[in-house]
């Protein structure tokens, strides 16, 4: 694997998320590239089971049509608001709370699946759970689908579950 991009992302400052939105332009991103890549907490710890760690999430991209740098559209612009399906709402809520996360993206020459599921193992197996952000994104994850789910109106008892 080959270090691509290794980029710090905060709120309201130099580093903000414009600069995912600018991978789509990344001279080593284009079409047809294959990455893994891992975004992590800069300044903190998540208190994961068996120990504590910084990594938020393990991913894998690759775009045929288009550029692969496309791809980390990860942040949305609200937290509260915003329906773009590939944004994941837990690094989203981290990074509207203001807090630094960090990006490296690695090249892989071929089996992105297979070295993110790695990843995720390993992660698993060293921490006692996937990254936190793992499982946040897709159409049940947008910020406008979590602020307007009426929980109590599915599940009376709401407060007895969760």
């Amino acid at each position: 694997m080959e270090l691509m991009v290794d980029i710090t992302i905060e709120k309201e400052t130099q580093n903000d998320r414009q600069q995912l939105l600018d991978l789509n332009n990344h001279i080593n991103l284009g079409k047809g590239v294959e990455v893994v890549y891992i975004y992590s907490l800069v300044d903190e710890d998540i208190n994961y089971p068996l120990q504590s760690g910084k990594v938020l999430y393990i991913g894998e991209a690759m775009r045929k049509k288009e550029n692969t740098g496309k791809r980390f559209q990860h942040i949305a612009l609200s937290s509260t608001k915003g329906n773009n399906y590939i944004s994941n709402y837990t690094l989203t809520q981290y990074y509207h709370l203001g807090k630094k996360m960090n990006l490296k993206i690695y090249k892989v020459i071929s089996q992105r699946k297979k070295i993110e599921q790695h990843l995720l193992s390993t992660h698993l197996n060293k921490y006692g759970s996937k990254p936190i952000a793992n499982g946040s994104t897709g159409k049940k994850c947008t910020s406008d689908y979590i602020v307007n789910l009426k929980a109590q109106s599915l599940f009376p008892d709401y407060q007895g579950l969760i």
